[in-house]
């Protein structure tokens, strides 16, 4: 069974240096403190937080696929490619979330606009175990023009001499869709703190829900988790104990149900006509 553990060097070494922090964070007398120091820096947008964080739920002795999502999409979307790239493999694997192709093809590209050759690679592999040859060709050979990279050239000669003329046309027609459509990809952004003041809080309630995070008040605000009884949870911005602004919702299983705005403890979907 594929792993979601599947890493480039490049990876691994991102990840020892972060295991040697996390141990450093997490594996001392100041546990609770260690802990609380990193999530108030990543909820202030800090992207080397939050994907320290995602690493830390993602490979930890109870990894929890979840969580490691929320932090990975944050840190993705102020540009960080490698947590792209796990965005990616998520989607395509259905790790915290339902399995969903189009979404992983997404975060792939931003990964690959974000100047990861590994992430066009992973998009080849996906493509490929789709037999789309044509767009799998497409990806491995932009990957080589971001990376000179022997065994990936091998693949493509490999591939491209089993394509016929009009196969090999259509390939060339992906290349030049694949560069449009990472193009048209919006710019990363880097992230506002939502509070400059700020202090991080577990409540509980008396329906057995509770929240970590934020709160102004005594009340969540800003930005943190409500889980109920039953395991379904709420994971992003908060208004006076509501949810508001971007968040996700996950049910019983821990599986990503909605994604997007929400007003005041609703979220925004769109009708169809």
């Amino acid at each position: 069974m594929k792993s979601f553990r599947t890493f480039t060097s490049f990876s691994v070494l991102v990840f020892q240096a972060l295991f040697f922090l996390h141990l450093f964070l997490f594996c001392s007398p100041y546990d609770a403190v260690g802990n609380d120091r990193l999530s108030i820096q990543a909820l202030k947008g800090d992207e080397n937080a939050q994907f320290l964080l995602g690493q830390i739920h993602l490979f930890g002795d109870e990894p929890d696929y979840q969580e490691a999502l929320i932090w990975l999409t944050k840190a993705a979307k102020q540009g960080n490619a490698v947590a792209c790239k796990q965005l990616g493999r998520a989607f395509s694997l259905g790790l915290g979330t339902p399995r969903n192709l189009s979404r992983a093809v997404h975060w792939y590209q931003r990964g690959a606009k974000a100047g990861s050759p590994d992430s066009l690679f992973s998009l080849y592999l996906l493509h490929k175990e789709n037999e789309a040859l044509a767009k799998a060709g497409a990806a491995l050979s932009l990957a080589l023009k971001q990376r000179n990279n022997q065994r990936w050239k091998a693949i493509l000669d490999k591939l491209t001499n089993n394509l016929s003329i009009s196969e090999i046309a259509d390939m060339e027609t992906e290349v030049s869709h694949l560069k449009d459509a990472l193009e048209e990809l919006p710019n990363f952004t880097k992230e506002k703190p939502l509070l400059k003041q700020s202090r991080i809080e577990r409540l509980n309630f008396p329906n057995g829900a509770e929240y970590k995070g934020q709160t102004r008040n005594g009340l969540a605000h800003g930005f943190g988790r409500k889980s109920k009884q039953n395991g379904a949870s709420y994971y992003g911005c908060f208004e006076n104990g509501l949810p508001h602004g971007y968040g996700q919702a996950f049910d019983q299983k821990g599986l990503l149900t909605f994604e997007g705005a929400w007003i005041r403890g609703k979220p925004l979907v769109h009708k169809t006509k």
